[in-house]
């Protein structure tokens, strides 16, 4: 019974934690207009800000479940996001909404460490492929619904938008009936706690894989509207493609882990790399589409798959650190992305136009493959 009460509360958690992935995004192109005064690179950067304070929150949460329980630090960190996704609904300005997009990373920095400690905790090794499948499914769900939802409010106007964000509070609600509260265990030690050479392994490949990726997600807009058409609906389209196939690889997790465990995450890098290849030699439409599939599905994969591999590489207790740790450098490879890949397309190829960034994504791609895959044959061959 307790293991299904936590599924249904991880769920509620995964829902709010796929608004992240929304942001603020839908409503980016009105806040440029609203805030015409205002650079429109620092109006991109409010869609990227909370990573900062992500970081923070993730380094944080491994400390924290020594000192607090899980469920208290999960049920006030769904109530950080609530308040400061909601308060720009009443408070109208820019730098209001700057501050609380900084603070909102808190929340959401500690929620997929927590999630992944509580899933640890409670499911043995064999069950948890699953319910991390089951995390990656409420994810998108999330998005999916930030996505659509927010966009139809935002119709009424640019503040209704942040109404999406009364869902952290009904998940709050969820964890708060349905999670058991287990207490802080008075065992834990340095010994328990700390990390070993795979859960580093694992982050270094997560800030890889972020930053790489970026080229995709940073682009695929920008590149349907110069090489294909400017119909906004079209992009949609092929971006709802991309979380579609996120949710079928949550769907599918448990069996996917099975097939692959230790090589998920080669199959999480190679698939965006065939994705990559795919938009540059197959044109038009079919050619993104392909590739928003199959970023989609690293995604889930790597997300899931690094999450389960560090729960099982640690001691329960380190799981939340480990994760954390995770979610840290992932964060820098997702905040650094935009200027750093920028900067080296500009230097080899002159110009930083979409294709060539897919160029450099699938060369990093490549690269961290074939790193992972020489890593873990070493590791068998030990």
């Amino acid at each position: 019974m307790r293991e299904k009460k936590t599924a249904v509360a991880l769920f509620a958690a995964a829902i709010t934690y796929g608004l992240n992935v929304t942001g603020i995004s839908p409503i980016l192109g009105m806040l440029n207009i609203k805030y015409a005064h205002i650079d429109t690179s620092i109006i991109q950067l409010m869609q990227t800000l909370p990573f900062l304070c992500i970081m923070v929150g993730a380094l944080g949460s491994g400390w924290l479940t020594t000192k607090v329980k899980k469920k208290t630090i999960l049920f006030w960190g769904l109530i950080l996001i609530g308040i400061c996704g909601v308060l720009p609904f009443f408070v109208d300005g820019f730098w209001p909404l700057f501050v609380v997009r900084v603070i909102i990373g808190l929340g959401f920095g500690i929620m997929a460490p927590m999630n992944n400690a509580i899933c640890a905790e409670v499911y043995v090794p064999e069950k948890r492929a699953g319910i991390m499948g089951l995390f990656v499914v409420g994810m998108g769900v999330g998005a999916i619904f930030g996505n659509l939802v927010g966009g139809i409010l935002a119709s009424f106007g640019e503040h209704f938008f942040y109404l999406i964000y009364l869902v952290p509070f009904v998940s709050a609600i969820m964890i708060s009936i349905f999670l058991e509260a287990s207490p802080v265990s008075e065992n834990i030690s340095r010994s328990t706690t700390k990390l070993n050479k795979a859960v580093w392994l694992i982050s270094i490949a997560g800030f890889a894989h972020t930053l790489f990726i970026n080229a995709h997600n940073t682009n695929i807009s920008i590149y349907i509207a110069q090489e294909i058409t400017e119909d906004t609906s079209v992009t949609g389209i092929v971006t709802a493609v991309n979380a579609v196939c996120a949710l079928l690889v949550g769907v599918l997790f448990s069996k996917l882990f099975k097939l692959f465990r230790d090589y998920i995450v080669v199959v999480s890098v190679a698939s965006s790399a065939i994705g990559y290849i795919c938009i540059l030699l197959i044109p038009g439409l079919t050619g993104a589409f392909i590739a928003s599939a199959l970023a989609g599905v690293s995604t889930a994969c790597f997300g899931a798959g690094s999450a389960i591999l560090i729960s099982m590489a640690v001691h329960k207790d380190a799981t939340a650190k480990g994760s954390g740790l995770c979610t840290t450098l992932s964060g820098i490879g997702g905040l650094i992305a935009p200027v750093f890949l920028g900067k080296i397309v500009t230097w080899i190829f002159g110009e930083n136009v979409p294709k060539n960034m897919f160029i450099i994504g699938l060369v990093g791609m490549l690269i961290v493959t074939a790193a992972t895959v020489f890593v873990l044959s070493r590791k068998k061959e030990k």
